[in-house]
């Protein structure tokens, strides 16, 4: 829904795309997220814009 209200969208961000600093809601949803890394975003969170074309993520895994 791009909220940032869940982690059902969370992507580890593959290319070296400049993504913008990450909101607070972001940064919190991600705190309760499982398999974090540095480079994990809320894809929801990802403005698409001509400047991240090429961008590669890939899904993050989900917990069972």
């Amino acid at each position: 829904g791009g909220m940032a209200l869940c982690a059902s969208c969370h992507v580890y961000v593959l290319s070296d795309h400049d993504l913008g600093e990450q909101s607070d809601d972001e940064l919190n949803m991600l705190d309760q997220a499982f398999f974090v890394k540095d480079e994990s975003r809320l894809g929801c969170q990802i403005k698409m814009c001509d400047e991240l074309n090429g961008l590669k993520v890939k899904l993050a895994p989900v917990s069972i």
